[in-house]
Formats: structure tokens, C-alpha cells, sequence
């Protein structure tokens, strides 16, 4: 937005401006007669005196009428104006609202820019790389040695101090935890697990605050670490066998925006002796105490005390669809506006809205939380993430027309749009959003 200043003021400073009625200035009534000589007066008529005194009286009326008009309409125009000058304003020059309200008073989102902002962290060939929606440009992040094919990379995440964690395991099979400062580009090991541990599902809060999902014979274990001390917030025996594939299937730790909880689901049946365990359990961090969300799947966190997720059911029932569920109050409600094929449900918390895929359809759609309005963006896609508050990136999918095993579906490249825009990309070498990270998710 961009603000004139009115042609008729030369001054922005009202006390400072000189105002100057029409024409020249109204002397006294009194002024006025005493420049008729006095030696005339007796030949005036006393008709024309009272007639010449009237027209007189109205003349100064009006007079001060239009010069009242003038004077508000002088202090209109002025209110208009910044009371005081603004800093580097030239005022030769229309100014942009960041000049005139001045750079302090900008949101801080709106200004800086987090290093992992715009990127997508993703896995080549037992390597860290991102590619930057803004820029199109690829980075190598990690130089690990990729001759030895055990070698296993995953578990990314994104911290909000703009630290990335990961896991690698090798032959042996021994795993490490590491954290990549994406400012200094240091890597550093966290966590050196033992021969007989194997190492799952991990997430990062911070440098110092992290959660992992491990195995040791006999034993499953959900540990989390804060401040370098670390306790055991969950165990069970060790069922090996589950499943994995399924379109309800998901495995995830993430901790909520604040910190103070943990989500965790893992349908692979690892810590049951079922062959599924479709349930997101969320624990606090400080007490250790566990809430459950029954039949439910691919949960998002949307602020701290809510969690979006998808109602799982074998039978596709009306009461499948997305839920959001309200620690505080132990509570869930369905969002009525969403059909129940909806799966994948992804959060932009920054504008409060999510996308999810109607998978009768393949069509991608957001949905925005403060005005509840539906908009579908995207068609032949699923499996979408925020990079920002406009742009998403996504599987563009079709339906498989060969055996893909327990999936119907076949993604065919990862792509990127721009909501507002309609901007298409393509991400090169990537066709499937498997182990990728934003600083959204």
C-alpha cells in the first residue's frame, strides 16, 4: 500500500503550517466608515446607509462561513499525514508500508527467513539433500561413504532451531543418532546405540531434546532424552511380525510445536501380539502420562493441545474420515466438511489450514480451520507436505495398472505447486516422499 500526500499541504507538521485565508484580510465594521470623509456623510441617503450596512453585514458572514470551510477542510487533509516525519522516508517519493510503520514493528515471520525455510530434506543414495522451492537449487548436506550397500539413512527431522536429525545404521547392524547444524554445517554424533539395539522411528525437538524408538532382544523401548538425561517412557515385549504396506499403514514420532508432548504410532505391530495396532498415543514429556486415540492413524499435530488424524476403519463407513482430537480435554470431533475417503492429512500451522487426498478421486484439497472452506488444488496427487504458507509439495500418483503389492497406487514423480500461483515444479530424482523432512513436519 502506497500513501500520496495532498498537492494543497506543504507542511506535515500542523503546528508548524502556515494557513491563509481567501483574499485580502476584513478590516472592522468601525475601519470601514472611518474612511468615508466625514465631510460627506451628511449627504448620504439614510436609506442607502442602512441598505450599504446590510449588504456589508452579510458580505462578512459569508466571509467567515467560507473561511470556516477552508480551515476543516485544511485539517482533513493534514490528519491524513504521519504526525511526525518517518525515519528514510523521502518524501519526494510514494513510500511502501514497511517505510511508514518502520522495520521493528514487521512480524519477525514476515522478515527472516530460517535456513530450512522452502526446502525439502530428503534421502539419495545414503546421502542428506534438499532442494529449495525458491531458488530450484539441489544441496549436498552429508559426504558419508556410499560404497557400503548396508548402509541405511532415515528417521529425518527437522528442529525448530534449524538443526537436522537422522539416523544411520550399518552391518553390524550398529546405528548412530546424529544432528546436522544447518547453520555451521557441523555434524555431530548424539547417540551410539549397542550391537544388540536396532534403531526405528526418532524425532527432534532440539539439539538436546530428542525421542527414539529402539529394540533390544526381547524388548521394545520408546526412550526420550532431554537436557542429556535420558529414561524409557514406554516398553513392551517384542512381537516380531506385523505388517506394513496398507494404505492405513503409518509410522511416525513427532513432538508437538512447544515440546511439551510426544505422538507416536507405529502399525507395523512391533510392541503388540496382533497383527495390526492402528492407535496414536501421545505421552507428556514431564509427567510421563500416556493418552490413547483408538482406530486412528497418520496423525498431525495442529497446535499444542490438538491433533488431526484419520478414523480408521476396515469397512469404509461414514464415520471414517478426518478427527481432530483435543488433549485437554480428551475429546474428538469429526470435520463434518471432509468426505470419509479422506487419507494424508498434512498441517501448515503458520495459516491454519491442511491438505488431505480423496483417494476415490486422487485429488488433493485444503481445508482452512478458521473459515472451514473446502478448495481442492491438485488432481492425480496424494502424500502432500507444506514447504510454506503457499507452497505444497506432493506424489503425483496414478493408479497402479501392474501388481504393486497391497497399494493401489504408483507415484510417478515428486512435485511441488504454489497455491496461490499455480506454479508447477518437478523435484529431480526424487519419485516418492518416503523419507523426507520440511520444517512444517
Amino acid at each position: 500500500m502506497e500513501i500520496n500526500q495532498p498537492n494543497s499541504v506543504q507542511n506535515s507538521n500542523p503546528a508548524q503550517s502556515t494557513l491563509q485565508q481567501p483574499g485580502s484580510t476584513t478590516l472592522p465594521v468601525e475601519q470601514i466608515s472611518n474612511n468615508v470623509p466625514l465631510q460627506h456623510e451628511h449627504k448620504l441617503n439614510p436609506i442607502l446607509k442602512i441598505l450599504g450596512a446590510s449588504i456589508l453585514g452579510i458580505a462578512v458572514l459569508a466571509g467567515v462561513f467560507f473561511a470556516g470551510m477552508f480551515f476543516s477542510k485544511q485539517k482533513q487533509e493534514i490528519a491524513l499525514l504521519p504526525t511526525q516525519p518517518v525515519p528514510g522516508q523521502n518524501t519526494a517519493n510514494n513510500n511502501s508500508l514497511a517505510d511508514l510503520v518502520g522495520e521493528q514493528e514487521l512480524s519477525t515471520d514476515s522478515v527472516t527467513l530460517r535456513i530450512g525455510d522452502n526446502k525439502l530434506f530428503y534421502i539419495e543414495n545414503n546421502n542428506v539433500y534438499s532442494y529449495d522451492v525458491t531458488t530450484k537449487q539441489i544441496k549436498k548436506w552429508t559426504a558419508f561413504v556410499t560404497t557400503q550397500p548396508s548402509l541405511i539413512l532415515k528417521s529425518l527431522s527437522v528442529t525448530e532451531t534449524d538443526d537436522l536429525g537422522f539416523v544411520i545404521c550399518e552391518t553390524t547392524p550398529t546405528c548412530k543418532l546424529y544432528v546436522l547444524d544447518l547453520e555451521s554445517e557441523q555434524l555431530s554424533v548424539v547417540k551410539e546405540f549397542s550391537n544388540t539395539e536396532y534403531k526405528y522411528l526418532s524425532d527432534f525437538f532440539d539439539k538436546s531434546t530428542y525421542a527414539y524408538e529402539s529394540s533390544n532382544p526381547g524388548k521394545w523401548q520408546l526412550n526420550l532424552v532431554k537436557n542429556g538425561q535420558e529414561k524409557i517412557i514406554d516398553s513392551s515385549d517384542l512381537i516380531i511380525g506385523g505388517r506394513g504396506g496398507f494404505i492405513e499403514d503409518h509410522q511416525a514420532i513427532h513432538f508437538s510445536p512447544a515440546g511439551q508432548y510426544l505422538l507416536y504410532i507405529d502399525t507395523a505391530s512391533q510392541r503388540t501380539e496382533s497383527v495390526e495396532d492402528i492407535n496414536v498415543y501421545i505421552y507428556d514429556v514431564n509427567s510421563g502420562d500416556k493418552k490413547t486415540i483408538p482406530d486412528a492413524t497418520t496423525p498431525e499435530w495442529l497446535d499444542n493441545d490438538t491433533i488431526v488424524f484419520r478414523r480408521y476403519s476396515a469397512k469404509d463407513t461414514p464415520n471414517n474420515g478426518l478427527y481432530i482430537y483435543t488433549l485437554s480435554t480428551a475429546s474428538e470431533q469429526k470435520i463434518d466438511a471432509i468426505m470419509s475417503n479422506a487419507y494424508f492429512p498434512a498441517v501448515d500451522r503458520r495459516q491454519s489450514q491442511i491438505t488431505f487426498t480423496d483417494l476415490n478421486t486422487l485429488e488433493v484439497s485444503t481445508y482452512n480451520l478458521l473459515d472451514k472452506q473446502v478448495v481442492k488444488v491438485l488432481d492425480n496427487a496424494k502424500n502432500t507436505l507444506w514447504l510454506n504458507g503457499e507452497t505444497i509439495v506432493y506424489n503425483e500418483t496414478t493408479r497402479c495398472t501392474a501388481d504393486c503389492g497391497p497399494s493401489e497406487f504408483e507415484s510417478t514423480a515428486v512435485k511441488t505447486k504454489n497455491i496461490l500461483s499455480g506454479e508447477v515444479g518437478t523435484i529431480p530424482n526424487l519419485i516418492d516422499l518416503f523419507e523426507v523432512a520440511t520444517n512444517t513436519h
